[in-house]
């Protein structure tokens, strides 16, 4: 466990890294992003309930991808990881 002033310079030095590597986000296509909103619009109008069970799995795949990628793309560490999991 951290301590709080361990914690916020953490989530402070990660909040820095997010702002310099903005541009080249910004930049790039991620289809993984494009598919999870996809996906949320098709739930919100899905009816049976075995297509919204498929429709939940695949956003949670989605989203661990995502969370994958911007992990990746800013360098973060398992340590830095654990704190913003929580």
């Amino acid at each position: 466990m951290y301590t709080k002033p361990e914690a916020l310079a953490i989530v402070k030095d990660l909040v820095s890294r997010f702002e310099e590597q903005l541009p080249s986000y910004k930049k790039a296509e991620y289809n993984e992003t494009s598919k999870l909103l996809q996906l949320h619009q098709q739930k919100a109008t899905t009816k049976l309930e075995s297509q919204l069970v498929q429709l939940q799995g695949n956003i949670e795949y989605c989203e661990g991808r995502v969370d994958e990628l911007v992990y990746g793309l800013y360098g973060v560490t398992e340590e830095e990881r654990r704190v913003v999991e929580g």
